[in-house]
């Protein structure tokens, strides 16, 4: 859980230093680094989209113009935002203070930062003026730029990271390979089914779904398919094999889509499959093969899923023990206005 300590402008930190003075433009502050409120805005403005979706969903509520400070729940639309926005501003921060700690920057500054995105826009526009091909838009807006960096500072700090703190030696990968090998290293061998269905030669798509749709429920608790051949003449009835090491080529191939459905089946259960070619009930009638994938033919990618899941425990911990420092003169008057 992230701890909001909440500093007014009167209170010092270590009675000596006030974090935000009287002039200060900083929204919130992580473990002492100061947001700007430009900056802030830009993780913000990246939420709004998310926020109407949730209000929608859980209230039923669209746009209006009283939707960010009017009441819902026990919450208002603005404050919503606000705290999601925290949380990805502090995530970002806990990036940028990462990097600074494992020397991949020197800093981060918004104010350099900012410098350095006219800098850029400027440099390929003159390219763009004097002939020379500049790659994608001559103009990338701040957002744009703001965000290209991080994911690609995220990238850099998490290849670092893992390097340096998460080795590893064969016991411990070996145990960590039981644990995650049912999710991870599962293949089925061999699926074996019923389809029962109607080409769309036969039957057009709407008639058929509808007739699909009824005879599911009927044949949930029969044995076979194969009794429903004589009752729908113009129907079509197989028994499939699908192998693990016998690949289906092209995506648009109907076996390619039973057989992604088969091996989502249970034993016994009966699913509904639309294909290129018509409507069919695919049901297995044997259990799933399962096997494993040895340690020995996986261990590179068992390392990379083990320093991933520690990194990913790292991050949370720092996340825990961040702290959240509100400038309450600014952060309490952030509107729709600031973001229209």
């Amino acid at each position: 859980m992230i701890v909001f300590a909440v500093f007014q402008n009167e209170k010092r930190i270590d009675n000596t230093t006030f974090l935000f003075k009287p002039q200060d433009s900083a929204v919130i502050a992580i473990n002492g680094m100061k947001v700007h409120k430009q900056e802030y805005l830009l993780h913000l403005k990246k939420e709004i989209a998310m926020t109407y979706n949730h209000f929608y969903l859980k209230h039923g509520i669209n746009n209006h113009p009283e939707f960010w400070t009017t009441i819902y729940g026990n919450t208002t639309p603005i404050d919503y935002l606000k705290n999601r926005t925290d949380n990805k501003v502090t995530d970002s921060k806990r990036i940028h203070a990462l990097a600074v700690e494992n020397h991949i920057i020197s800093n981060f500054d918004f104010k350099e930062f900012t410098q350095q995105w006219k800098a850029y826009n400027e440099e390929r526009q003159k390219k763009k003026a004097s002939g020379q091909t500049v790659y994608g838009q001559v103009y990338t807006t701040m957002s744009d730029y703001y965000f290209y960096l991080l994911s690609n500072l995220e990238i850099r700090v998490s290849e670092k990271i893992k390097k340096a703190k998460f080795s590893a030696n064969i016991g411990t990968l070996k145990n960590y390979y039981e644990t995650i090998k049912q999710d991870k290293f599962s293949h089925v061998k061999k699926a074996e089914i019923e389809q029962f269905g109607f080409p769309y030669q036969t039957m057009p798509y709407k008639e058929a779904k509808l007739e699909i749709e009824a005879l599911n429920e009927k044949v949930l608790n029969t044995y076979s398919l194969k009794s429903l051949k004589k009752e729908y003449p113009k129907s079509i009835y197989k028994n499939l094999v699908f192998y693990d090491s016998v690949p289906i080529h092209g995506e648009d191939n109907p076996d390619q889509i039973l057989k992604e459905t088969a091996l989502e089946l249970e034993f016994g259960n009966t699913k509904t499959v639309r294909t290129q070619e018509g409507v069919y009930i695919i049901k297995l009638t044997q259990p799933l093969e399962k096997e494993y994938y040895p340690y020995e033919k996986v261990k590179d990618l068992v390392f990379e899923y083990y320093q991933e899941e520690k990194y990913k425990e790292y991050l949370s911990q720092l996340k825990q023990d961040a702290v959240v420092s509100k400038n309450d003169k600014i952060y309490n008057q952030l509107s729709s206005v600031d973001f229209k």
